[in-house]
């Protein structure tokens, strides 16, 4: 069970992410499977990454990381 409009939400955030902080033409994978009851989603792209020592900040509302450069985005 899941709140349909969270995850649509989530799911837009991490696929508008993984293509805005790709190079233009790069790939962006979205993959879907089931295990046991869960549904796992993941997303692979080919972007800037995030910085090792940065990790701790990801789920600070607002928060822009340091190598984000000058791609707009609210955090």
């Amino acid at each position: 069970m899941a709140d349909k409009n969270a995850t649509i939400q989530i799911l837009d955030n991490l696929i508008s992410n993984a293509v805005k902080y790709s190079a233009p033409g790069s790939p962006v994978l979205l993959r879907m499977r089931t295990q046991a009851r869960d549904l796992v989603l993941s997303v692979e792209d080919c972007g800037i990454g995030i910085p090792e020592d940065q990790k701790r900040f990801l789920f600070e509302p607002g928060r822009r990381l340091s190598n984000v450069g000058d791609v707009p985005g609210t955090g």
